[in-house]
């Protein structure tokens, strides 16, 4: 039995360990995917000064220690926009200068009303989490039932502050907030608000009414009161003067007292003096107790105008108080319509921010099916071609000579290769743009990347001579994938371009934070209009190469895509019938 309990705590020790991980990774992926969603949410942001900024500025308002450190890493070892991170944290709340990206996590979301007021208009983009009020967010991060991380994106909030999105975003994990249904619910409130002020303003026209009539009865009741005082004072002083009487009379009378107890032998002839006097004295002791019930009477008025008074004093502080509420409540009103008509105001802008970005995206999808377009009629060429060779060499099999077998098989190769690398780029360019590709960076040595995609390539009747001058201990920071399809790209044009017998290098030059790659030829150039055409996605662009090789144009716009979601740049030099030089960096190892 005790065996058996032992076996049960070691169980339950365990489940309690497994739980208690599970739920810090659940964490730490959270901070992970934050990361990233910032990450991307900067780069598909245009600052209107970014090129004049010196490092990209973030604030990050929350307690949370997997938020904090996983920022603080991407901090340390990303870059924004090719430009270094400065990053933030607050706990409490401040009002930082000069940001471009406050991140307010929902620990921390009772700031965002303040923090939005002070920084309106500004270029700064915020991201909240799990906030309420779509009004007042731009980016809102929020978990849905299945426990995935995902956003909401306020374009118009966003315009206000002077940005620009890229509506591309949206393909990350995004939706966009209906700004129209905002404003049509910000209509009806407005409506009930006002018949709410109408109801206000004839409450407050019968309470003036009743404050006017109010402050009339207390200005009666005060001169009553001043009045009532003045007679109160008045027999106070008689009071007064009747109890000094009293007390004459008093010690007169103790020394007639004394007097007679002194000359009781030698009065005796003097008694009905005496008694007259005692008659006197009877009287006046008569007109003393009169006196003192006066006195009693007028003391008890006196008490019951001073409770009068102070319940007059009560009922004034009341009814001021009641005034000072309904000014209060006024001003409170004309408040309230302030901000409403601010907010038709702020909504009617919104709404018409929103018809120009519908439109904008209306551009976008052409321009994107007129690109599927060009590449399906690109595609077909191969395809036809690689059909009419294999055809040819089914139904002349027997009459053609080895040496047109060699000629047609080389043909049939190099034909498979154009589609293999046509539909390679196709499969990376769309992973691209629904953002599947999986980009993960490593440290990777140029030199053995280089030549195992020269190594790899079909040799052609143009014999190209391919020379590495890249050094064997440069190492890279970048994607295993997206450096091979750039290298691969770039290879096979400058084949395509270069006459047979010439030659193709690739040199490295090293940079402060980066290295500088070149993949240059001595094929026929490009004129300084057509390079104006390279890397666009909008414009058809392809030429005929010195074997008549075809193209789609496709490979350089892939090119630039990926590098610029690794963070680096591809550019071209030429120079009309001396070739070109194609351009492209990537970050040291060491530094990243």
């Amino acid at each position: 039995m005790t065996h058996m309990n032992t076996i049960l705590k070691y169980f339950l020790f365990l489940f309690l360990f497994i739980s208690g991980l599970s739920g810090a990774l659940a964490q730490v992926d959270k901070a992970q995917i934050t990361t990233a969603y910032i990450n991307n949410f900067a780069r598909y942001t245009t600052w209107p000064n970014e090129n004049q900024l010196d490092s990209f500025r973030i604030a990050v308002f929350t307690e949370n220690s997997d938020i904090i450190t996983a920022l603080q890493k991407f901090s340390k070892n990303r870059k924004i926009k090719n430009k270094p991170i400065s990053l933030t944290v607050y706990k409490s709340f401040h009002l930082p200068k000069n940001m471009q990206i406050i991140l307010l996590m929902n620990d921390k979301s009772d700031y965002l009303s303040d923090l939005y007021d002070s920084f309106e208009g500004k270029p700064v983009l915020l991201i909240s989490e799990e906030y309420q009020n779509k009004r007042n967010i731009m980016i809102n991060l929020h978990e849905t039932s299945k426990k995935q991380l995902k956003f909401e994106v306020n374009k118009t909030n966003v315009v206000n502050q002077g940005l620009i999105i890229d509506p591309e975003i949206l393909l990350a994990g995004g939706t966009e907030i209906d700004v129209s249904g905002l404003y049509r619910e910000s209509q009806i409130n407005l409506r009930n608000i006002q018949k709410k002020i109408d109801k206000m303003k004839d409450s407050l026209a019968y309470l003036s009414t009743n404050i006017k009539s109010s402050e009339n009865l207390i200005i009666k009741q005060q001169s009553e009161l001043s009045k009532q005082l003045l007679e109160s004072s008045k027999q106070k002083g008689l009071i007064t003067e009747s109890e000094k009487k009293i007390e004459t009379y008093q010690t007169e009378i103790l020394l007639q007292k004394v007097i007679m107890n002194l000359l009781k032998d030698s009065i005796s002839g003097k008694n009905n003096i005496l008694l007259k006097q005692t008659k006197e004295i009877k009287k006046q002791r008569h007109e003393t107790d009169k006196m003192d019930s006066i006195l009693h009477i007028r003391q008890k008025q006196i008490e019951g105008l001073n409770s009068e008074i102070k319940d007059k004093n009560i009922t004034l502080g009341s009814q001021s108080k009641t005034i000072v509420r309904q000014k209060q409540t006024l001003l409170f009103s004309l408040i309230i319509v302030l901000l409403v008509i601010i907010l038709v105001v702020i909504f009617f802008i919104g709404y018409r921010m929103k018809k120009r970005s519908e439109m904008n995206l209306m551009i976008l999808n052409q321009t994107k099916n007129k690109f599927f377009s060009i590449i399906s009629h690109d595609l077909r060429g191969p395809i036809n071609a690689l059909f009419a060779i294999t055809d040819q060499m089914t139904k002349r099999f027997d009459e053609l000579s080895k040496e047109e077998m060699f000629t047609c098989s080389q043909k049939l190769l190099k034909s498979t290769e154009n589609i293999s690398i046509l539909l390679e780029n196709l499969l990376q360019w769309s992973l691209s743009q629904t953002g599947r590709i999986d980009f993960k960076p490593m440290k990777l040595n140029l030199y053995n990347i280089v030549v195992r995609q020269i190594s790899s390539r079909i040799t052609t009747e143009k014999q190209i001579n391919f020379l590495c001058h890249i050094p064997t201990d440069i190492f890279v920071y970048t994607d295993v994938n997206v450096l091979k399809t750039v290298l691969r790209n770039l290879l096979n044009n400058a084949c395509k371009f270069s006459y047979v017998g010439g030659t193709v290098e690739i040199f490295c030059e090293n940079k402060d934070t980066y290295y500088e790659v070149h993949v240059s030829d001595t094929g026929v150039g490009i004129s300084p209009e057509d390079i104006l055409k390279l890397f666009r996605l909008d414009i058809k662009y392809s030429t005929i190469g010195t074997a008549n090789e075809n193209g789609s144009g496709l490979g350089l716009i892939l090119c630039k895509e990926l590098l610029d979601k690794n963070g680096e740049k591809i550019w071209v030099e030429s120079v009309i019938g001396k070739g070109s030089i194609f351009k492209f960096t990537l970050k040291k190892a060491d530094i990243s």
